[in-house]
C-alpha cells in the first residue's frame, strides 16, 4: 500500500510541474495569435489539464476498468465546480463574462444532462460515442471562431494589438508538458489498480474519489496561478471547457470503447446539481463580480459529496 501511496504522490508532483509548463506556454501562445484567454482556457488549457483525466480512463477501459474511467469522468467534473471554481474566487475578483461565459455555461449543463441520461437510460453506446467526439471537434472550431470575433469586442483590452511569432522554443515546451501529464496519469492508473487490490475498494470509488482530485490537481494549479497573473478570464474558462471535453471528448471515447458500469444515483445527483449550481451562478453574477461567500457553499457541496461517497 505504501508504495502505491509514493507512486501515486510522485505522478500528482509530475502533473503539477507538467501543467505548469504547458500554462506558461498556453498564455504565450494566446499572445501570440491574439486570441481572447477565455478561449485560450475553455479549449487550449482545457484539454491539456483534461489529458489526466483522458489517460486515466482510456487506460481504464483498455484494463476492462470501467467503473473507474466513468467514475473518474463523472468525480473530475464534481470537484472541477465545487473545490476548483470556488478556489478562484477566493484568490481574486472574479467578474462573469457576459457573452462567451453564459454561451460556454449553458453548453456545459446540456452536455451533463445529456451524458447523464445516456448512462441512465443506456443508449446504444459505440454510435453515441462517436457522436460525442465528433461534438467536441466541433466545439473546438466554435470556441475559436468566437474568439476571434471577441478579441476586436468585449476581450480587446486583454490582447495586444500587435501581433507577435510564435517560437519553436514554446512549441517544444507545449509538447513537452503535454507528454509530462499524460505519463503521469498513467502513473495515476497504476497506483489506483494498486490501491484498489490491495484495499478491497473499488475502482469505481477510487475512481470518484481518489483519481477525480488527483486528476483535477492540474485544473487547481492552473487556476491558482492564472489568478495571480491575472487571467482570471482563463480560470473560469478552463473550469468550463475540461467538464465539457471530460463529457464530449473522453467520455466519448470510453462510450465508443466499452460498456458503462452502474454508479448510485446520488453521485449522478451530484453531477447534475453542481453543473446546475455554477450554471445559475454564472447566469445571476452576468458582468458583475462573484462574492466571496459563493465559494464557501460551493465548499460545502463538496464536502457533501465526499460524505455521500463514504455512506455508498
Amino acid at each position: 500500500m505504501l508504495n502505491a501511496l509514493l507512486l501515486l504522490l510522485l505522478a500528482i508532483l509530475l502533473l503539477l510541474f507538467s501543467t505548469r509548463a504547458f500554462m506558461s506556454s498556453a498564455i504565450e501562445t494566446s499572445l501570440s495569435l491574439r486570441i481572447s484567454p477565455l478561449v485560450v482556457g475553455v479549449t487550449v488549457v482545457a484539454i491539456g489539464t483534461s489529458l489526466p483525466e483522458l489517460a486515466v480512463s482510456f487506460l481504464a477501459v483498455l484494463k476492462n476498468e470501467p467503473g473507474l474511467a466513468i467514475g473518474n469522468i463523472v468525480g473530475s467534473n464534481i470537484v472541477n465546480i465545487f473545490l476548483v471554481f470556488p478556489v478562484s474566487v477566493l484568490l481574486a475578483d472574479l467578474k462573469m463574462g457576459i457573452s462567451k461565459t453564459q454561451r460556454n455555461a449553458f453548453l456545459m449543463v446540456a452536455v451533463t444532462f445529456a451524458f447523464f441520461f445516456l448512462n441512465v437510460f443506456r443508449v446504444y453506446y459505440r454510435l453515441i460515442g462517436l457522436a460525442f467526439l465528433f461534438l467536441a471537434a466541433l466545439f473546438t472550431f466554435q470556441e475559436y471562431r468566437w474568439g476571434i470575433e471577441g478579441r476586436d469586442n468585449e476581450d480587446s483590452r486583454h490582447i495586444c494589438r500587435e501581433e507577435t511569432k510564435l517560437n519553436w522554443k514554446t512549441v517544444w515546451l507545449l509538447l513537452a508538458s503535454l507528454a509530462g501529464i499524460f505519463w503521469s496519469g498513467n502513473i495515476i492508473v497504476r497506483s489506483v489498480e494498486q490501491i484498489s487490490s490491495i484495499s478491497g475498494i473499488s475502482t469505481t470509488f477510487l475512481g470518484l474519489s481518489l483519481a477525480a482530485v488527483a486528476t483535477s490537481l492540474p485544473e487547481l494549479f492552473f487556476t491558482v496561478i492564472g489568478t495571480r497573473k491575472d487571467e482570471q478570464k482563463a480560470a473560469t474558462g478552463n473550469v468550463l471547457g475540461s467538464n465539457i471535453y471530460n463529457i464530449l471528448l473522453i467520455g466519448g471515447a470510453t462510450l465508443f470503447f466499452s460498456s458503462v458500469p452502474i454508479i448510485s444515483g446520488l453521485t449522478w445527483f451530484f453531477f447534475l446539481f453542481s453543473a446546475l449550481s455554477f450554471y445559475g451562478l454564472i447566469c445571476y453574477f452576468k458582468g458583475r463580480i462573484v462574492p466571496r461567500w459563493t465559494a464557501y457553499l460551493f465548499f460545502l457541496g463538496f464536502l457533501a459529496f465526499l460524505v455521500c461517497l463514504g455512506l455508498n
